[in-house]
């Protein structure tokens, strides 16, 4: 009888064993049939041009990792945003695809694939049957609600902080049961990781000590405790240093406090809702009141279930209902200070909450009737995921370019502003100035206050030579940008600049320099600004307030040629051909195939009888460009103050062809 339950138990391990690989098999072939063609998508252009296009030049370099620790997620150090482990995970993106975007997604795919067989492991350790935790990671793997986290690239924070973890709750599980050193050793690794990945995982040791007193107190002691916690001060210790050098600017995206909190909180009756019943998906999402109400409605049912089948004492359903409230509430403190017209929360922000719900389902399931049989549950499990999938799938191609991201947002709610001014920008870049002015306008209209659109309809007009309108746009995107300085972020400074360039273009030069000084006064330290300021008093001959201007720009700049170019120009007419010619000597050194430099270069030597070098400097000047009169004739002027007369007239005789030429194509 022994031998014979012995091998029956040993039996009973090979078959558990076999149904846990095929269980691991779906989890990896589901969400990749489903989400395959996601490496046909392209950026978004909604924060992934930010963090990845814009910082090509960092992430392409493999040997700019210490930087992703030492800087804030946008590579810079202004915004409140800390995710090292999120930069050098697109670092290594950078290094297999370039600037191409599929092995962005191919990373997101295979940590959700990741996290979806982490998720049946750590459901089956918190002691859920393994075809419930299996039936449950199955259903996770499909839910649409998640689609964001999967199809959007700069989901992968989020994707990388629920991997680790989760993983750092296993090997924290797995070290009780085993007693080994190498899974604290691997919980150590993870949660650092973790902490890397987002500040949230700060929630962590929270819940492993919740989890500790509610499954573990009985047979553990207190002291076997001190490791971890010594772990997580030394980690938090480590996070905190670094982030600390990486976080030291004042501007902000965002605001924080107890009425952000109260404003934010139909969060979680939306998203309770969506979870069960995931309707109204979209891209970038405003708050509604029917959603809310509708998440409140199966909130009611939810805890009416729970009393009903009395499971309210069920230590996985306490450990599920923390897991969701701990990663679902602190976020509610900070909202970004354009939420309301642009997005109110994010559906991906929901794939770590939501492993809570999971952990509740699974307690609920496990307290069902013995009739509820592994067949049974298959039989209600099947049409959900097909449902789930189809959503999944259909929502999934709002991720697919730009156009059709600020579309389903537009698709949604009519009146998202943001994405109407981000739409209008895309069919601009794509060459429907028509289309754009369609969605400007309506973004204007939406919310009047908003002066980004306001600033890019100004430039469709400045690039139109309709100057009058151009000026009107940019005047309004200046006013607001003043009056709502909090929702119209880094958005002055250009308006200034552009409003300047359209009053010097109209010739306006006196007030182009009172708006420029005036935007000085709040933000002294741009370049362009001082640049600016040098064009308007060079245009009205104040060449010495100019070469002061452009001296300042340099100053803040000092490796932009054009500043160099400027003053050079302005020194010419002041006659300091000696600062002149310094600074066209600069500007070479920079941008060596710069024709107009040469000339300029050689014009000033003329003027300091330095013929032999002038006619060099103009000599490259016409390799670059042969057809350049005006540097034949200045050649030839040198080379008949060299007394070259037959090379001065060769020259001449040139300059005056192409000059010809130039009249008759009326150029």
């Amino acid at each position: 009888m022994k031998v014979n339950k012995k091998n029956k138990q040993t039996e009973n391990i090979r078959t558990n064993k076999s149904r846990s690989k095929l269980y691991l098999l779906f989890l990896i072939i589901v969400p990749l049939v489903l989400y395959f063609r996601i490496l046909n998508f392209n950026f978004t252009n909604f924060d992934d041009s930010d963090l990845i296009s814009n910082n090509y030049n960092i992430i392409g370099n493999i040997e700019n990792v210490p930087k992703a620790f030492t800087t804030d997620a946008y590579f810079a150090h202004q915004s409140n945003f800390y995710r090292p482990l999120q930069n050098v995970s697109f670092m290594i993106d950078a290094q297999i695809s370039g600037k191409d975007p599929w092995a962005y997604h191919l990373t997101n795919l295979f940590l959700f694939i990741l996290i979806c067989i982490t998720l049946f492991v750590l459901l089956s350790k918190l002691g859920l049957r393994q075809e419930i935790a299996f039936l449950l990671s199955l259903i996770f793997s499909v839910h649409p609600l998640l689609t964001g986290a999967v199809c959007w690239i700069p989901a992968q924070g989020d994707l990388l902080i629920t991997l680790f973890g989760m993983m750092s709750f296993i090997s924290f599980i797995k070290y009780y049961d085993k007693k080994k050193l190498l899974f604290l050793v691997f919980h150590s690794i993870f949660i650092l990781l973790a902490f890397f990945a987002k500040e949230t995982a700060l929630i962590f040791p929270v819940l492993l000590s919740v989890y500790f007193y509610l499954f573990l107190k009985k047979e553990r002691s207190l002291k076997e405790m001190f490791p971890f916690m010594i772990i997580w001060c030394s980690s938090f210790l480590m996070y905190f240093c670094l982030r600390s050098v990486a976080i030291t600017g004042n501007e902000s995206s965002s605001f924080s406090g107890i009425t952000v909190f109260i404003k934010n909180l139909p969060v979680i009756p939306i998203t309770f809702g969506k979870i069960f019943l995931p309707l109204g998906l979209t891209t970038m999402p405003l708050f509604n009141n029917l959603a809310v109400i509708i998440g409140i409605i199966i909130f009611i049912i939810s805890v009416a279930i729970i009393i009903r089948y009395r499971i309210y004492n069920n230590v996985c359903l306490i450990l599920g209902v923390l897991w969701f409230a701990g990663f679902t509430l602190p976020p509610l403190y900070f909202r970004l200070t354009i939420a309301e017209f642009s997005a109110e929360y994010f559906e991906h922000r929901t794939l770590l909450p939501i492993i809570g719900i999971f952990m509740m389902l699974g307690a609920f399931l496990s307290s069902l009737p013995p009739k509820w049989t592994s067949a049974n549950l298959i039989k209600l499990f099947i049409p959900v995921l097909l449902i789930y999938a189809f959503v999944a799938y259909t929502h999934s191609k709002d991720y697919s370019d730009p156009i059709a991201f600020f579309s389903a947002a537009i698709g949604s709610n009519p009146n998202n502003a943001a994405a109407l001014n981000c739409r209008g920008s895309e069919y601009l870049h794509n060459g429907d100035i028509q289309q754009s002015l369609i969605d400007y306008d309506s973004a204007i209209k939406a919310f009047p206050v908003y002066s980004s659109p306001y600033f890019n309809e100004g430039n469709i007009y400045l690039s139109s030579g309709d100057e009058n309108k151009a000026l009107y746009y940019f005047s309004q995107a200046l006013k607001y940008d003043t009056l709502y300085p909090k929702i119209n972020i880094f958005m002055a400074d250009n308006a200034y600049i552009n409003l300047s360039a359209v009053m010097m273009n109209l010739k306006r030069f006196d007030e182009a320099v009172v708006i420029l000084r005036k935007a000085l006064i709040e933000s002294p330290s741009n370049s362009s600004l001082y640049n600016n300021l040098g064009f308007a008093y060079f245009s009205k001959a104040g060449y010495d307030s100019a070469n002061y201007a452009f001296s300042k720009a340099i100053r803040l700049q000092p490796d932009n040629s054009s500043y160099y170019t400027n003053r050079g120009l302005s020194s010419f007419v002041l006659k300091n051909y000696k600062s002149a010619l310094s600074d066209y000597t600069r500007v070479l050194a920079i941008d060596p195939g710069s024709a107009g430099s040469w000339f300029n270069s050689g014009k000033t030597k003329i003027e300091l009888n330095d013929f032999e070098g002038a006619i060099s400097d103009l000599s490259a000047a016409i390799r670059i460009n042969p057809k350049w009169s005006e540097a034949f004739y200045q050649r030839g002027l040198s080379y008949s103050k060299l007394n070259k007369l037959d090379e001065a007239g060769k020259d001449w005789a040139e300059a005056k062809k192409l000059a010809s030429k130039e009249f008759l194509l009326g150029k």
